[in-house]
């Protein structure tokens, strides 16, 4: 993938579909689009110099441009670059270089993470028989527990992640943010949440965190099968009598 390709056309075939996928699970090279003036100059990121790491992305800014400038045809591009030949660390590239950058770190990241054993992601926490233990004990219906990751700096803006039941994601979710903001600092905390609480959120949320309150229902159905029949009733008796 060392060439740009115009996709203008070719936007929903189930051809670019599955180069897509190949892309996002290829560790050698980074993909991205970008949006050029057909009969122009073709220039690697786009006539805006601008990379998009998502399909969605340009085409979005696509017909903005469209709507903006109706007497000028664009397209879409795609192209590659491999990863040796990135500077992941140049703090002085441009804002949408740096973005583009940061969500392939983060890909790469996440490549390499899913490579390791739970054995050796185990050793990357320094209390990982504790933490095991406490989630162990706390493995009930009455709570669901959550870890996350958070800076732990002096810095003016906090910076948190969203919660996951899960221990290993919250260690990669971790060493992401080290690698996009370096020079700070994180940590993974953990916690309790009354299952209650969680389930009045039920349905009502955004789709990552919809995906956590799944999880603690296959977790609470597995303990007691009943435990969340009981509340569906609940639930459609108090909808009859709105």
């Amino acid at each position: 993938m060392n060439q740009n390709t115009n996709i203008s056309q070719v936007g929903k075939s189930n051809n670019l579909n599955e180069r897509l996928d190949n892309w996002l699970k290829c560790e050698e090279s980074c993909h991205y689009f970008a949006i050029q003036i057909k009969g122009k100059e073709v220039h690697p990121f786009g006539f805006k110099d601008r990379p998009f790491y998502t399909l969605d992305q340009a085409k979005t800014y696509l017909e903005h441009l469209r709507l903006s400038n109706p007497d000028i045809e664009y397209g879409i591009c795609s192209g590659g670059i491999d990863v040796d030949a990135i500077d992941f660390e140049n703090l002085e590239a441009p804002m949408w270089h740096r973005v583009w950058m940061n969500l392939h770190q983060v890909r790469l990241i996440k490549l390499n993470m899913s490579k390791k054993s739970e054995q050796e992601l185990s050793k990357l926490i320094q209390n990982y028989d504790e933490v095991i233990a406490w989630q162990v004990a706390n493995n009930t219906t009455e709570f669901c527990h959550y870890y996350y990751v958070q800076s732990c700096d002096n810095e003016s803006i906090a910076t948190s992640s969203s919660y996951t039941p899960d221990i290993f994601e919250a260690l990669t979710t971790k060493v992401c943010f080290e690698k996009t903001m370096p020079g700070r600092s994180f940590k993974i905390s953990r916690g309790l949440i009354s299952t209650d609480s969680l389930l009045s959120m039920d349905g009502r949320t955004a789709d990552f965190f919809q995906g956590f309150i799944d999880y603690h229902k296959e977790r609470i159905t597995d303990i007691d099968p009943e435990y969340m029949v009981d509340r569906e009733i609940v639930t459609e008796t108090r909808t009859v009598k709105r």
